[in-house]
This record gives C-alpha cells, structure tokens and sequence, in this order.
C-alpha cells in the first residue's frame, strides 16, 4: 500500500473513530472500539501527523470519561471484554501519541496519569482495573519517551503505588511493576534527581521474590493467569538484568541481596527463558 494511501485509511479511521466514540454505545462488538484498534496498526507502519496524534488523544480521554460516567452497569462477561478491548486500544493508542509528541502529551494527561495509576478499589471493577493498567502502561510510556522531564516527576508520585503493584490483584498489573522498574534502571542517569535509583533500591526485594513465580501458580482464572505470571517473573529476571549488568555500574546492595536471592533456590526457570536467572546469580556473585 502506498504512503498516500496508508495516511488516508488514518486519517479516514480518525474521524470514524471520533464520531464514534460519541455516538455509540459501549458492548463487546462496539464498532468504534474495533476501529481505534485498526487505527493503532496503521499507526505502527506510518507515523501520523501530530495534529492526528492530538485528536486521538482527546477522543481517547473523551471515551474514558464516558465510561466512568456510565458507571460498571453490571460487569457481565459481554462488558467486561467490550471495556477489556476499549482499554487495550486507548492504551495503543495513548503509547503511541506519547512517543510521538511527549512534551504535548504530557502537558494534557499528566494528572490523570497520576490518578489512574493511584486507584486503590477494596471491590475491583473492569473500569477500575482498565484504568490501574492504562495508568501503569503510561508511566512506562513516559519513562521511555520522556525520562528527563516527566519520568521523574511521575516517579516520584506513584513510586509507591508502582511497589505496591508487584503484589496487586490483578496479574497484568503485577507484571506492569517489574517492567517500569526495568525502564527506570535503563534510563537511570538521565534524571537530574536520585528517583530511578530509589525505586530501583526499594523494589529489589521484590524483583528477587518474582523469580520465584511459575507457570503453575495458582489464580482465579485457569489458564490465563499462569501465562500472567510467566510474564511478570520474565519482567523480573529482565529489569534484575538491567540491574546488575548496567555498565555506569548501578549501587545495589549486593550483600543483602544475595543471600536473599540464594535462599530462593532452586528456582524453577523456563528453558526458554530469555534472561537466565542463574546465570545473572553467578554474575552477582562475581561482583
């Protein structure tokens, strides 16, 4: 398909997309939900223009606070997947404006970053956990695409809350902890204030007690939560990576740590693996 032809299909699913987000109503075959999806795609093969990337936002955030307006409505199996799939296309979408233009993206949804990735539910909702994912996604987001400005300041609010997510109820959640801390011992260095390497301190406990989930974990839906938590070990084992093998040579605490990560042993691995975890031991042990 031609360029040409690839920015008309965007811009024509902008539009749709825009009219249908104010129209329709929210259920698992929403056309306008299926649409923003289809607009993530060809997004991933032809940059859109900022001016495109600025409307999605909107009528992104416009989408979401028509559905915390309606309310949950009975978290039947039909609605949970239609906001299932409302939220992962806002996440695509939102992730992908936001490494295309931080600076604006920034300046119009940093509160509400900081909320979503806040929300503490005693009874959880299909909204509430969208929302807890979309908030912890864009704080990756913004670590990525924007570590010296916003990675920061968003740190330093919702560090806590990214600690707390290691041991959340909801298993996307868990995994989403481990891979900001990844991000953070990546970009560690570019921020003017010590809060990567803070957040990377205090969540080596938590890294190291991550290696010792596998795939047969138990969970409330068989099936879907031992892949869940496949995922957040391998976070785990890779921000642990980035940790130890980080070349400006990252204070840790080796002596405490350790110990810690010895009397876990023996930890059941994937042979698949990416990241071996004993061969990132062997190589604490040498430092």
């Amino acid at each position: 398909m031609a360029v040409q032809q690839v920015e008309g299909v965007s811009t024509s699913f902008c539009d749709s997309i825009r009219l249908a987000f104010s129209a329709e109503t929210l259920d698992a075959g929403n056309l306008a939900d299926s649409l923003l999806m289809a607009w993530a795609e060809c997004a991933g093969y032809q940059a859109p223009s900022q001016e495109e990337v600025k409307q999605m936002a909107e009528a992104c955030c416009e989408r979401i606070r028509r559905v915390i307006a309606d309310g949950t409505g009975g978290d039947d199996e039909e609605r949970e997947e239609g906001l299932r799939r409302l939220f992962t296309g806002i996440s695509r979408v939102l992730r992908i404006s936001v490494g295309m233009n931080p600076e604006w993206m920034w300046s119009h949804l940093n509160e509400r970053v900081v909320d979503w990735t806040r929300i503490v539910d005693p009874e959880p909702s299909a909204i509430s956990i969208g929302l807890k994912r979309l908030g912890f996604r864009l704080v990756g987001a913004f670590v990525k695409f924007y570590s010296s400005t916003a990675g920061p300041e968003l740190i330093e609010k919702v560090g806590e809350h990214i600690l707390l997510g290691f041991t959340h109820q909801d298993e996307c959640v868990r995994g989403l902890a481990p891979f900001i801390v990844g991000l953070c011992a990546e970009r560690n260095g570019e921020s003017p204030k010590p809060v990567y390497m803070e957040l990377i301190k205090s969540s080596m406990n938590l890294l190291v007690t991550g290696l010792q989930v596998n795939s047969r974990s138990t969970g409330t839906r068989a099936g879907t939560f031992g892949e869940a938590a496949q995922v957040a070990r391998e976070n785990c084992v890779s921000a642990l990576a980035k940790i130890v093998r980080n070349p400006e040579g990252l204070v840790i605490e080796v002596d405490k740590i350790l110990p810690q990560w010895i009397d876990a042993l023996p930890i059941e691995i994937d042979v698949e693996e990416v990241e071996p975890s004993y061969g990132l031991l062997l190589e604490l042990i040498a430092r």
